[in-house]
Order: C-alpha cells, then structure tokens, then sequence
C-alpha cells in the first residue's frame, strides 16, 4: 500500500509556490533595468540634441554670426550639457527604479526660468519644422516651490512631443497664467491630436502612438506617463485634453504656496 504523505506534498507545493512568487520578481526587476536603460536613452537625447543643432550652426555659419550669437550659442551648449550631466546624474541613481520613485529638491523658483530653458532646447527642432512656439505668460506671477530641474525636464518633453506630433506651420502656445489654486501651465498645439483609444496608449509607459509625424522628428521624451508623475510627485495635478485633428492641451497646475 502507498501512503501520501500529506505535509510534505504540502510542503513541496508550497515550495514549487513560493519558487514561482521569486522568478516574478526577478522577471519585474530584469524588466525594471531595461527600462532604466530605455529612459536614459530617450532623456538623454533632447539636451544632446540642442548641442548637436546649434554646434553645427556655429559650424556652417561662423563667419556670419555676430559676438552676441556666439556667445549666446556656445553659452546655450554649455547650458544644456549640464543639464545632461544632471540627468545622467540623476537616472543612474539605480534606486530611483528599483522603488519607481524619482528624488523631488523643491525650492522657490520662477517658472519662466525652467520655460526659457525648454524653448532654447526645442528652438531648433522647431525651425527645422517651422512651427512658431509663442508665449503667453502673465506678468508677476508667485514663485512656486517646485524642482527645477524637473520642471525644465517636464516642458521640454512636452513642448518637443508637441512639435513631433504637430504638421508644418502650426502653431505651440505655452500659457501660464495665476488661478485660484495657484498658477496653470497651459501647452497648445494645432497638431494631428489623439482619440481616446490613443490617448490610452500615450499615458502608459514609454507608449508610442504612430503616425505620419513619427519619423519627423528624434523622439527624445521621457513619455507621458513619467511627466504625469513628476508633475504629481511635486503636488501638481496633470491632465490632457485633446481631439483628433485638432490639437492637443496639456495642463499643469501647481500650488503657489508651500506645503
């Protein structure tokens, strides 16, 4: 007669069960890493971008460029290469992907600091597609107790997704104005716009919706779903509005008092 030994089947079930829980994990922490090297591929392209386009700008037209534009140009490139040593800094904090959390050092800034920096990167890109990035932003706003680093990294991708998903000779709006909650940042294209369904993709990680435009242009963004949570790690709220054909809004609204 054979006898089963209830316990140890129980215990080898157990066993083959907890074995399974511990491959998942490694699977996600494996899958954790590529993403990691996925977001500095993609960060690090828009500030080596801006270096590329007004390096050859120097380049092809230094016999015509006045001190003010050299100085300007070589100053933009010094500029922006510390932004991508900070980046580079910051994402090979392993630990920052391992907790899906990213580190926040807020302080009282001027928000049209952080958008005069994400329009000399995008500046380039921009002519190259002739699309005409407009201001309007109210005088005298408050300072905000944001991170600026963050905040230079959040416009850039924005303002660099709406000029790829934007045809020829458009227009991008970046608005900020005062509410009662504290201070909007608006960004308005007059691009090819997303339905639902594409929106959906937009917003999950390192989603890509595919269109004509696709190639136009070197993707260099961090994706949707990582600014919504830099713009909610820093207490902002995030939402999207757009319309097939018409255009995409995105909006940003942040406290403008400490926490």
């Amino acid at each position: 007669m054979r006898i089963i030994n209830q316990k140890s089947t129980f215990a080898n079930q157990e066993a083959i069960k907890n074995l399974k829980k511990e491959n998942q994990i490694l699977i996600q922490k494996n899958h954790n890493k590529s993403e990691f090297i996925a977001n500095i591929a993609h960060e690090i392209r828009g500030p080596l971008g801006a270096v590329v386009s007004y390096s050859n700008l120097i380049k092809d037209d230094y016999k015509n460029l006045s001190e003010k534009d050299f100085v300007e140009y070589t100053s933009t490139i010094a500029n922006v290469t510390q932004e991508a040593i900070d980046l580079m800094t910051d994402l090979l904090d392993i630990s920052q992907v391992n907790s899906g959390k990213f580190n926040i050092h807020p302080k009282y800034i001027n928000i049209r600091d952080a958008i005069d920096s994400a329009l000399r990167i995008n500046k380039f890109l921009a002519i190259k597609n002739n699309i005409t990035l407009k201001m309007d932003i109210e005088q005298n706003l408050p300072l905000l107790y944001l991170d600026s680093k963050r905040m230079k990294q959040i416009l850039t991708n924005l303002i660099s997704n709406s000029i790829k998903y934007s045809n020829n000779n458009k227009t991008i709006t970046i608005k900020v104005c005062s509410i009662a909650e504290g201070v909007e940042i608006n960004i308005i294209d007059q691009g090819l716009g997303m339905d639902e369904r594409e929106l959906s993709t937009a917003l999950k990680r390192y989603g890509t919706v595919e269109n004509e435009n696709s190639s136009k242009v070197d993707s260099f963004g961090i994706g949707l779903d990582l600014i919504q949570n830099l713009v909610e790690a820093q207490n902002g709220e995030f939402l999207i509005k757009s319309k097939k054909n018409v255009g995409t809004s995105v909006i940003m609204v942040f406290r403008a008092t400490r926490h």
